[in-house]
């Protein structure tokens, strides 16, 4: 193995672990939550009930009722309710099948983004998508040759800067894999 491909490995494996650390370093600054408030909790399914499998969740910090689901072969689906009653936000878009990462901007919630991609394999991908009125609609934001988008993290003050971790096309040298921003 030549030195530059030792190199290039090891910032990749350099920039996954620090995106990871970040990542973890915001969920538990904002998973701060009381633990008697979470003693009487019941676990039950609210669905949505389509697609068999979900692969990503998305909520809107301070409006606990609106949620996003995407599901590996049944596109997304978003609650008003919280969970009471699911909607296709995604059908519409019929290059959009399976999404594996969603992100909500919190600074402003009518932007989504949505990385596609499935363990069915990379035709399943489609890049990352996003919407800028809360689901209604999507326009495609790029990275459609990356394979599966595995994460997405949205800049808490600009929801235009987005992060997206890639898995690539596992079966096939070169492609998009790594860690990108907008």
């Amino acid at each position: 193995m030549s030195s530059r491909l030792r190199t290039a490995g090891t910032r990749i494996v350099g920039c996954t672990l620090a995106v990871t650390t970040a990542l973890c370093l915001a969920a538990t600054v904002q998973a701060q939550v009381s633990p008697q408030l979470l003693e009487g909790m019941q676990w039950r399914n609210i669905g949505p009930f389509i697609a068999g499998k979900v692969d990503s969740v998305a909520g809107v910090n301070g409006q606990p009722a609106i949620g996003y689901v995407g599901t590996d072969n049944g596109g997304g689906r978003k609650t008003v309710n919280a969970g009471v009653t699911w909607q296709p936000v995604t059908d519409a878009v019929h290059a959009i099948r399976g999404i594996t990462a969603l992100a909500v901007a919190q600074s402003d919630a009518s932007v989504i983004y949505a990385g596609t991609g499935s363990i069915f394999g990379a035709q399943y991908s489609s890049g990352i998508w996003k919407s800028s009125d809360a689901g209604a609609h999507w326009q495609s934001a790029g990275l459609k040759n990356a394979g599966t988008i595995a994460w997405l993290l949205v800049d808490p003050k600009n929801p235009d800067l987005l992060l997206a971790a890639t898995r690539g096309n596992a079966h096939h040298q070169g492609g998009a894999r790594g860690v990108f921003r907008s």
